[in-house]
């Protein structure tokens, strides 16, 4: 399966497709961050980050939940969650390790703002 490659910095879609661990991670960054309530066709999409940016215990459960939900994902068989701080904002470190289609595939994502 192949999807449109999105570039996330300037905000558009680009004349390309990405597939396998590409699309992957594109689509695992899509998932963990959208706000719940940002997305007009289902308000239900994404994580609670009001809350979840004070536990990161419910950080983890609402990213892996993100996660396990992608089309085609399997399972996960490693997660590490980390919280990176400055004066300005908070981000989460996402590194997992995950069973797509029968193929391994060791996916980074950064969360945040």
């Amino acid at each position: 399966m192949k999807d449109l490659q999105l570039d996330f910095t300037n905000k558009k879609v680009i004349n390309a497709y990405v597939d396998k661990k590409q699309r992957v991670s594109q689509q695992i960054h899509l998932a963990v961050n959208v706000w719940t309530e940002d997305w007009m066709l289902d308000e239900t999409f994404g994580i609670d980050y009001q809350a979840a940016f004070k536990n990161q215990q419910l950080m983890e459960n609402y990213v892996k939940t993100q996660i396990s939900q992608v089309p085609g994902i399997k399972s996960i068989k490693s997660f590490t969650i980390q919280t990176i701080a400055n004066e300005n904002n908070v981000y989460f470190q996402v590194d997992t390790t995950l069973i797509y289609n029968g193929e391994v595939l060791e996916i980074s994502e950064l969360i945040g703002n």
